[in-house]
């Protein structure tokens, strides 16, 4: 390489050095906004089977059990050789999980969302009603935009419907149910 190709390179490699410090100085400089994690793992109805208005807030969820996070329900059996050997012949099926939450009024026009790391399989989330997002797929975390139908200083409602009525689709034991943390 000759010697003015170098000093290109080297002078090159100042600028774009000097203009990155800059920018990491400029980011320490303004600190990012708080990002504040409340956890959803208590205070979960559930219900094992399909209830076609379960997302509404006004569903009568008393007879459904509380359950904490993470739940699999497929453990609880009954174990058959009907179902898959690769699901422990555990049974899968459709199950429905409610839960209520208030935020605070003072933290009107904050961005929320829910922070799902796992739902086997097929999952569906409403709050308040209103569909917001799933994940079709049980092994990959997921998050639901609820800004726009989020009530501050009231009442909401998340229900979560998961259907594992395809119990014969994996080679090892997958579980049934929100089988890891929610959070928002």
């Amino acid at each position: 390489m000759n010697t003015r190709a170098a000093g290109v390179n080297l002078l090159f490699f100042a600028i774009v050095t000097s203009a990155c410090l800059g920018t990491t100085a400029a980011l320490a400089a303004a600190p990012a906004p708080p990002r504040m994690l409340v956890d959803l793992d208590e205070d979960w109805r559930f219900n094992k089977g399909e209830s076609p208005t379960a997302m509404m807030p006004g569903f009568d969820d008393a007879r459904w059990r509380p359950v904490m996070l993470p739940h699999d329900w497929s453990r609880e059996g009954p174990f058959k050789a009907e179902y898959a050997s690769g699901t422990g012949y555990a049974p899968g099926g459709i199950g429905w999980y409610r839960r209520h939450f208030t935020l605070e009024a003072a933290d009107t026009n904050k961005l929320v969302a829910a922070e799902f790391d796992g739902v086997y399989d097929y999952a569906e989330v409403w709050l308040n009603g209103h569909f917001v997002g799933g994940r079709p797929y049980g092994y990959s975390s997921f998050e639901c935009d609820l800004t726009p139908l989020v009530r501050f200083g009231a009442d909401n409602m998340l229900a979560v419907r998961v259907d594992h009525s395809r119990f014969a689709d994996s080679r090892w034991y997958t579980g049934s149910g929100i089988y890891r943390q929610v959070r928002l």
